[in-house]
């Protein structure tokens, strides 16, 4: 079976759940759509089997299930969230790793990246405040994909930054926030698809 093959196997057994998602939020369900491809880019960039680059698919695509439990207003609001607002968006990540669960994922991998998405290396992410070591390598991927692709992309209440920016964004916060190894890797990633669309 091929990486194509496994990616629509894969989209398909959670397609009820995905339809679920792009009913309650259209640019959530496009942001993990892209995430996903861009996180299985990332793996054969480095050199992983398509084992590897399958989960990670399958680890952008569902990684943001939580939001179906975070109400429509708070996710497009404009202005700052309030305190009960903000604690609702921050156990997405958890809610997230409930509903993969309670639908069958039963990857390890995938279970922990979902629920892992929003930590930083520093511990100051969410929703455990866990650092450095704890968070898992394919957990530390997804932080910087997801984190590129909602800079780069429009939101309703937001427009999206140039990709320079985006890029230095990354470099800013790598070491505190992104696995800097990984955000180097990524960057030339990135440089390279540039030069590709050039």
């Amino acid at each position: 079976m091929s990486i194509k093959t496994k990616e629509l196997h894969s989209v398909n057994r959670w397609s009820d759940l995905m339809v679920m998602l792009n009913n309650h939020d259209p640019y959530t369900y496009e942001h993990s759509c892209r995430v996903a491809q861009l996180l299985k880019d990332f793996a054969l960039y480095l050199h992983y089997p398509v084992q590897g680059a399958e989960v990670l698919y399958q680890i952008g695509y569902l990684h943001d299930l939580g939001k179906l439990l975070v109400p429509i207003d708070v996710l497009r609001k404009k202005g700052r969230l309030n305190n009960k607002e903000w604690e609702c968006v921050k156990g997405h990540p958890i809610e997230g790793r409930r509903i993969a669960e309670s639908h069958g994922v039963t990857d390890l991998f995938i279970l922990t990246a979902i629920e892992q998405h929003h930590e930083n290396l520093d511990g100051t992410g969410y929703p455990y405040s866990v650092s450095d070591r704890e968070i898992y390598t394919f957990s530390r991927m997804l932080r910087i994909v997801d984190s590129y692709d909602a800079m780069v992309s429009k939101r309703q209440y937001s427009n999206s930054m140039l990709i320079a920016h985006a890029i230095e964004e990354l470099e800013q916060w790598k070491r505190s926030w992104y696995d800097p190894f990984l955000t180097d890797r990524f960057i030339e990633l990135i440089r390279l698809k540039e030069i590709d669309i050039d």
